[in-house]
């Protein structure tokens, strides 16, 4: 099989774009119009190298390029020397169906986060100082018995942890436990 190279493609028929089907080839208008001009090809990877072959070869691990001139001058051969960095980065959406066009846009503050501005948070509204707060408006429970014998339990369960903490930071850890299960007990 005779072969051709592929700057010797490029130079007659253009700048090829790297094509994505986004469906089935046969429901893709752009990929059928392109087919049918002559201006596709399909790039095999293979172990050895990569080559092309004009048309289209549903081979499902192979690339598709879409040329913008025809390439009929170079059917039944072989395209050797792919060069990648010679192919369009992004291919242009503007042309592409709806499925490749549905890019999600960002909202403005996302964008901003991305330029690297910060986000401007709404300022919040500053709390009432105690003073302002009216003494008719504020209902004051009057303290149960409960949570005075709470208070005063709190305090003998802090000594005891404090005596605790003494006991670890002594090396005395048996004794730390021990006073520790005490307030558990208790």
């Amino acid at each position: 099989m005779k072969t051709v190279r592929f700057t010797q493609v490029i130079e007659q028929s253009g700048q090829p774009e790297v094509y994505l089907l986004f469906m089935k080839p046969e429901k893709d208008p752009e990929f059928q119009k392109a087919l049918k001009a002559n201006r596709i090809m399909t790039v095999h990877t293979g172990a050895k190298t990569d080559f092309g072959a004009v048309g289209y070869q549903g081979d499902a691990h192979a690339q598709i390029l879409i040329f913008p001139r025809s390439l009929k001058g170079f059917e039944g051969k072989n395209v050797v020397g792919i060069k990648y960095d010679l192919l369009h980065e992004e291919p242009d959406t503007a042309q592409r169906p709806a499925a490749a066009k549905a890019k999600k846009e960002l909202p403005p503050s996302k964008i901003r986060e991305k330029k690297g501005e910060e986000k401007k948070k709404p300022a919040k509204p500053a709390p009432l100082p105690v003073e302002k707060i009216e003494k008719g408006k504020v209902l004051e429970f009057p303290a149960t018995e409960k949570e005075e014998e709470d208070s005063d339990d709190d305090s003998e369960i802090k000594a005891k942890v404090r005596r605790a903490v003494k006991a670890l930071e002594d090396g005395k850890q048996v004794a730390a436990f021990n006073i520790l299960k005490s307030i558990l007990e208790s």
